[in-house]
C-alpha cells in the first residue's frame, strides 16, 4: 500500500497517494493499494488516494478497528483484481471490525452523496459516518492532479476542518491554498469565482 498505518495517529495533510500497486505474492497478501488502516485515529486532510491497484481485494482504502477522519479529501478511481463478496465493499473503500470512518465535504467514489443530486444517490453508509457536504462524482482531475475549471470540487471544502491544523496557505502545487471557499483536494483552483459573471442573451435590466 501507499500508505500503512498501523495502531498510530498520524496527521496527512495535501498528501497525494496514487499509483501505487499492492502485489499478490508469498509474505503480502495484495489487498490494499492505497492505505491500510489499522487502529489509532489518523486524520486526513486535503489529501487524494487515486489511481492505486490491489492484486488482491480494495485498491483504496482498507480501514480496520480504527477512527478515523477524511476531511476534503478524495477517493477515487482505484482499481483491485479480485471483488469481495460483500455489500458494504467496493474496490475503493473496505471497512473491517470496529470501525469508525467520519468522513466530510469529500468525493468519495461509491459512497453516495450527503444531499441527493442529480449526479449521484444518496449517502450509503459505505464509507461510514456523513459528516456533510460529501459526493460521489468524477473530480475531474487534470494529470497531475489539480482540478480542471468545472471541477465539481471547486468551493466545496470546509475551511473549518482545514483551519484545525496549523499549515501554510499555500496548496500542494504552492498556490494560494484558499481563493473563494476551500476546495476539494490537493490543489486551489486560482480564479475567484465570484469574480466570474453569467449574463442571459438578450436580457435587460441589472438583475
Amino acid at each position: 500500500a501507499g500508505i500503512n498505518s498501523y495502531h498510530s495517529s498520524p496527521t496527512f495533510i495535501q498528501v497525494l497517494v496514487t499509483n501505487n500497486i499492492s502485489t499478490l505474492k508469498i509474505g503480502s497478501d495484495g489487498d490494499a493499494g492505497g492505505a491500510y488502516i489499522s487502529g489509532g485515529s489518523p486524520k486526513f486532510y486535503n489529501c487524494v488516494i487515486a489511481n492505486n491497484h490491489a492484486e488482491g481485494f480494495i485498491g483504496g482504502v482498507i480501514a480496520r478497528n480504527t477512527n478515523c477522519y477524511f476531511y476534503n479529501g478524495i477517493i477515487y478511481g482505484n482499481t483491485a483484481l479480485v471483488n469481495l463478496p460483500y455489500t458494504n465493499s467496493n474496490v475503493n473503500f473496505f471497512s473491517q471490525g470496529l470501525t469508525s470512518f467520519n468522513a466530510a465535504n469529500s468525493i468519495l467514489q461509491g459512497g453516495g452523496s450527503s444531499d441527493y443530486t442529480y449526479a449521484s444517490a444518496d449517502w450509503t453508509y459505505l464509507y461510514g459516518k456523513d459528516l456533510g457536504g460529501n459526493m460521489d462524482t468524477d473530480p475531474m482531475f487534470n494529470p497531475d492532479y489539480s482540478l480542471m475549471a468545472n471541477s465539481p470540487a471547486i468551493n466545496k471544502g470546509s475551511e473549518t476542518f482545514y483551519n484545525t491544523v496549523s499549515v501554510e496557505n499555500t496548496d500542494y502545487y504552492d498556490n494560494t491554498r484558499v481563493v473563494d471557499v476551500i476546495d476539494i483536494g490537493l490543489s486551489e483552483y486560482q480564479t475567484q469565482w465570484s469574480d466570474i459573471f453569467y449574463v442571459r442573451q438578450d436580457g435587460m435590466g441589472d438583475g
